[in-house]
């Protein structure tokens, strides 16, 4: 299997439909074509696999008179279609008013990734499990930096406060001092955290997708992280789903649940993989 994938939406939009997946299929067609007639969609479609054949992704059995993927083609879509682990990331980029999503998934021993940042250019990546971790980073294009605020940060705060996270961040200190407080962090902390996230220049998601039986999807599992001007800090799941801990993110020190490096980024990253 080659390494890296690159299809036009109208390509991405046919093997799609080729794997019953029509509805994935015309949501990506909408975002550059009006409502469609089916015959327009057919001539897309015909175009598409064209450029396909061209390109050796697919074969033309002359006897059945039908197009097939190739068997790598096949194995990458059948991952696509139907994964038995998604994982969403996604960077909010409050300085360039930019949001940034990619996604990876696994099926047994196969993982792949997947970005467009353009919604016309679609990457899928074949991915080794040691390269599942460097290419999280490359999704949310983020770099773990050295701290600039110097202060041995942690503490756990409850769902319900991670969740209004924005809102503290446009509160007055004093305001979001006493939320923090009441939910159990030191004062001195409260402080520093909230003097640092009044400079937040992106927020980034790593979350883990599942579909339950009625097929509703649910993200209850993942980590949160805040990139200031002055530092990075991690919001990580602990084990009781309500709490959250919270870190800085640093390279450098002594390891903690709730603190976050490169390791502990491949470890909160490693625990959204075990079901």
């Amino acid at each position: 299997m080659d390494k890296q994938y690159t299809f036009s939406l109208e390509e991405l939009a046919f093997l799609l439909n080729y794997k019953d997946n029509q509805a994935f299929a015309k949501s990506l067609l909408q975002i550059v074509y009006d409502e469609l007639k089916e015959t327009e969609t057919e001539k897309i479609f015909l175009t598409a696999a064209h450029s396909l054949l061209a390109r050796n992704l697919i074969t033309f059995d002359e006897q059945k008179q039908e197009v097939f993927p190739k068997p790598d083609v096949e194995i990458l879509f059948n991952i696509f279609n139907r994964p038995s682990i998604s994982i969403l990331l996604q960077k909010i980029d409050f300085q360039n008013d930019i949001t940034i999503t990619g996604n990876i998934y696994n099926q047994g021993d196969f993982n792949i990734s997947y970005q467009s940042t353009n919604g016309i250019v679609h990457t899928i990546k074949n991915l080794s499990d040691y390269e599942l971790y460097t290419e999280a980073k490359n999704l949310l294009q983020i770099e773990i930096e050295k701290q600039n605020i110097n202060i041995d940060l942690e503490e756990t705060l409850p769902n319900h406060v991670v969740q209004e996270i924005g809102n503290l961040i446009t509160l007055s200190i004093e305001e979001g001092k006493n939320i923090l407080i009441e939910n159990g962090v030191k004062p001195s902390h409260a402080e520093v955290f909230l003097n640092d996230i009044k400079t937040t220049k992106s927020i980034y998601s790593v979350m883990r997708l599942d579909t339950q039986g009625n097929g509703e999807v649910i993200s209850d599992k993942g980590f949160f992280i805040i990139e200031t001007a002055q530092t990075q800090w991690i919001l990580s799941q602990l084990d009781d789903s309500t709490i959250f801990g919270l870190s800085q993110l640093n390279d450098n020190v002594a390891f903690t649940l709730s603190q976050l490096s490169n390791t502990n980024f491949e470890n909160r990253m490693k625990a959204l993989f075990i079901s």
